[in-house]
């Protein structure tokens, strides 16, 4: 009798706790959608206290806080976050799609550089992402920002070396393109997309080369439109 007892009373307790914590996360998503900011990043803190492993509360508290004008806390709750086992590339990830459901990209552009003056360990996962930021958006000039420390570190990184040829281009530096697609091909030769730009790039003054080029990227992947390009430009 007492065991039965005592299970009823776990069991109410339990239930009780579950029904805090509901009341708990409707006034923290309330205070959120209504931009309450302070409440905002009180509930959810106190909420990320009892659900250490869940995401969303510290994602919403760190874009709560950078709607403040004080964002001294980012740090420490992303330093809270990853103590309690959260990887980085998902807060990371969660705080974007909050950012972009409020309409503003540049929310998270600030927490990166934040994030990054604030946990100086965190820099070179912070500027991978800010690296995917600039990407995304085609700003070519800060892609070439990025993915130029992203190679000091790691020269072999073709991820980067992919967004340095793709900034120069798009920020109009041709040369610095062509230089770049040709490193980005010795590293790794079949890249259909560097074999595409850099032919683009050397047909004007290079034609013969540029059919090599189409030629090898062909060879990876047929395209009517590159097939009919290498035809076109042997007739001129």
């Amino acid at each position: 009798m007492r065991r039965l007892l005592l299970i009823i009373a776990l069991f109410m307790a339990a239930t009780a706790a579950a029904a805090d914590n509901a009341v708990l996360a409707s006034r923290a998503s309330r205070a959120f959608d209504n931009r309450e900011w302070a409440s905002a990043f009180a509930i959810y803190t106190l909420i990320s206290t009892d659900t250490p492993d869940a995401v969303e509360p510290y994602s919403r508290s760190i874009v709560a806080v950078w709607m403040q004008p004080d964002t001294a806390q980012i740090g420490p709750r992303v330093e809270a976050a990853l103590s309690h086992g959260i990887v980085l590339d998902s807060l990371l990830r969660q705080i974007e799609t909050e950012a972009f459901a409020l309409g503003d990209a540049e929310i998270y552009k600030g927490i990166l550089h934040t994030t990054a003056e604030a946990l100086p360990f965190l820099r070179r996962p912070v500027d991978k992402a800010l690296l995917s930021f600039y990407t995304t958006r085609a700003d070519g000039p800060n892609m070439v920002k990025y993915a130029r420390i992203m190679l000091a570190g790691r020269p072999d990184d073709i991820a980067a070396m992919q967004a340095l040829a793709k900034g120069y281009l798009l920020a109009g530096d041709t040369s610095a393109a062509k230089t770049a697609y040709s490193d980005l091909l010795v590293a790794s030769p079949r890249d259909y997309d560097a074999l595409v730009a850099l032919a683009t790039i050397t047909m004007p003054a290079d034609p013969e080369a540029a059919h090599a080029l189409i030629r090898r990227a062909l060879a990876i992947k047929p395209s009517p439109y590159l097939e009919g390009l290498l035809k076109d430009s042997k007739k001129k």
